[in-house]
């Protein structure tokens, strides 16, 4: 087969999908020693994936085909259609929702959420109101051509999956199928062994990375964007509520190395619990930058924008509690990925969360500050409930494979071409 997949949100710069295009691509060009692959690419990122296939874990070398159209726009609806139609292929893998109208060739998507069919009017927008309608008419004739016309629709939750069946009756349940994503091996490689964390934790790199970010322990971290659904607005309420009690922190040396040094967690008594919000800068940057401000919380909060994975899980490792307070996920991979570098984590009461992470997370209610509040004072005054967390979490993320998720997607491109 002469399989073409669309990478063009390749890398973490493009937050979740991102980290999903990267990791398909990777386990599927080392597994498969039979097909033919095109990688359609932004020109920006031609030279990173070109390094990374001329490696010679692959055996197979894909075709890099520049497709310089930005996602959502007028001209991808054009172009790709045009590209596609010169190389022919057998099959395609959009792995958004984003499928051109226009291209009647075989095709499977993958279906991440269905986000923005519940998140919707003017808080969730920077547009003018009259753009934000034509945007969303047009974002829901898209979802439904692509969900409608393809031949599987993958998904990496069954949440997911029993949304897409209530929202589109017409579907055949049969062609939506459940596909777990995975942890990347740099977060998961991380906790092998006790005393390689012992090691890893006295480093002098996680001394510098805390120094960078300016940080003293314990903080809390979240990573993500900053849009509407991510519920960021909760969060900065409960560090506002923890900053204006007295919390008591404790230190113990068996506590302490599962997470980073035997030494008592360091404190300032004027910034009790900080919070580092690792989060790329995009359309919503502004408003919680603004947010921070209304809430007087620039000395308690981080915002350092971006963050590479080295310094992250870093980052993980030495903080108290990864706090994922969001509306609305998919998966929820940046608390696996927390888990894998044995981080507690405190995030929504809310289904897909309990689906992906099962009893190794404390669940809170996420309209409710003071419930978060609650959870986290509980867990910084409880060590056996933490060390309990860390070690749930470390087995939790051992179910969760991009090589496994990659040979069902190979199976499902064989069953694609058959039909």
């Amino acid at each position: 087969m002469r399989i073409v997949i669309d990478a063009r949100m390749y890398g973490v710069k493009h937050a979740g999908i991102g980290r999903y295009v990267q990791n398909l691509v990777s386990e599927i060009l080392k597994q498969d020693r039979e097909n033919n692959y095109v990688l359609l690419v932004r020109k920006e990122d031609s030279n990173s994936i070109k390094y990374l296939v001329d490696s010679s874990k692959y055996p197979r070398k894909p075709k890099l085909l520049i497709a310089e159209a930005r996602h959502y726009s007028l001209k991808e609806q054009i172009l790709i259609p045009w590209l596609l139609w010169h190389e022919r292929p057998d099959l395609v893998h959009f792995p958004h929702f984003n499928v051109p109208i226009l291209y009647r060739g075989k095709f499977l998507v993958t279906i991440h959420d269905l986000l923005w069919h519940e998140m919707k009017g003017k808080d969730v927008t920077t547009l003018p109101w009259y753009l934000y309608k034509i945007k969303y008419l047009g974002y829901r004739y898209i979802f439904s051509n692509a969900v409608k016309r393809a031949q599987k629709i993958l998904v990496p939750s069954n949440w997911i999956k029993n949304k897409l069946k209530n929202t589109y009756k017409d579907i055949d349940d049969s062609k939506i199928i459940v596909t777990y994503e995975g942890v990347d091996d740099k977060f998961s490689n991380l906790q092998k062994t006790d005393s390689l964390r012992k090691q890893i934790s006295q480093s002098e790199t996680t001394k510098q990375i805390t120094k960078r970010y300016n940080l003293i322990r314990p903080y809390l971290i979240y990573t993500g964007s900053a849009y509407p659904h991510k519920n960021l607005k909760v969060l900065l309420e409960a560090v506002k509520i923890l900053n204006t009690i007295n919390i008591s922190v404790y230190s113990s040396s068996k506590a302490r190395s599962q997470t980073s040094s035997s030494r008592p967690a360091e404190r300032d008594s004027n910034n009790n619990i900080q919070l580092l919000i690792a989060c790329s800068r995009d359309v919503f940057w502004e408003k919680l930058q603004k947010m921070v401000r209304e809430f007087g919380l620039e000395k308690q909060i981080r915002l350092p924008g971006f963050v590479p994975d080295e310094d992250l899980k870093n980052l993980y490792k030495n903080a108290l509690a990864f706090v994922f307070p969001s509306l609305s996920e998919g998966f929820g991979l940046p608390g696996l990925e927390a888990m894998a570098c044995g981080c507690p984590v405190v995030c929504s009461d809310i289904a897909v969360f309990h689906e992906i992470y099962n009893d190794a997370a404390i669940y809170f209610d996420p309209k409710d500050a003071g419930s978060l509040k609650k959870n986290v004072e509980f867990l910084i005054n409880n060590i056996e409930l933490k060390e309990q967390l860390i070690k749930k979490g470390l087995k939790q993320t051992k179910k969760y494979s991009w090589e496994k998720m990659s040979k069902e997607v190979l199976q499902i491109y064989e069953s694609c071409h058959s039909l």
